[in-house]
Order: structure tokens, then sequence, then C-alpha cells
């Protein structure tokens, strides 16, 4: 399924269809689902967009198992190391800079989407107080690989 462009694309309109239609800015709830659909949505045109062609070819899991085994202390957890081992796997492929770009954004985007879905509890707090505005911005992650 991964590996289906047409369909993850096809998936990837259907979140930003579904993510253009909320507009609830005083549901926290709602916001923190449609920041998962933005980045859902930016994750996927990085991935299925024009670096497709180029990801598609690369044995990107022994890239990962050799940056991993280098960086990642044994009995680590390997999420916590996801940024560093990424951005050494984007240096062994053999695609384009612009291509690498695009592998190392949707990468640094999902860990970043991760960490706030695992602290969903206290994000929403926080959301609810005031004391953060939830949104996800695709120009943070502009400056890597630059």
């Amino acid at each position: 399924m991964l590996y289906n462009k047409e369909l993850m694309n096809s998936l990837v309109q259907k979140f930003k269809t579904i993510s253009d239609s909320i507009n609830s800015p005083n549901c926290s709830t709602i916001n923190f689902v449609k920041y998962f659909l933005d980045g859902t949505v930016f994750i996927g045109d990085q991935i299925y967009g024009e670096a497709f062609a180029c990801l598609s070819e690369e044995d990107l899991e022994t890239k990962f198992t050799d940056c991993n085994t280098g960086m990642v202390p044994k009995d680590s957890d390997v999420l916590e190391y996801l940024k560093p081992v990424s951005y050494c796997v984007t240096h062994k492929l053999e695609c384009s800079p612009e291509d690498r770009k695009h592998f190392i954004s949707a990468v640094y985007a999902g860990a970043d989407l991760f960490e706030s879905f695992n602290n969903g509890r206290e994000v929403l707090k926080k959301m609810e107080s005031n004391k953060l505005t939830l949104k996800f911005l695709p120009e943070k992650y502009e400056h890597i690989l630059k």
C-alpha cells in the first residue's frame, strides 16, 4: 500500500478535503485533529510528490538500520533518535538534493506529529487554557538541508 502512489495521493487528497472543511477556532479537539490532518497532508505531499520516484527505489530499511546502529544506544527508544537517524539516512540517499529535502522534511514532520500525539492530553490542556495555539506550519521544515 505504501508504494502505491496513486492510492496514497488519493488518501492525501481526501485528508486535505476534510481538513479544509474544518473551521472551528474554539474547539481544541477539532483543532488538534486538523493539526494532524494538515501534517499528514504535508508528509504525503513530500513523499508522494516528485520525490516518490527516487525514494521508492531506495533501500530505506537498510539505510535506517545502518544509521541506527551507530547512533542509537542499545535498549533506547528509537523514536527519540528518529530525527538524527533520518538526517544520516538522508545523506545516504542517491536522490537529488530536492528529493532528499522532501524526505527529511516528511520525517521531521512525522516525528513532530508523533510527539504531539504522544503528549496529546498535555497538548489539549494547553490549548484549552489558551497557552498553546496548535497549527501545522510547513515552513518550519524549510530550513532542513539548505
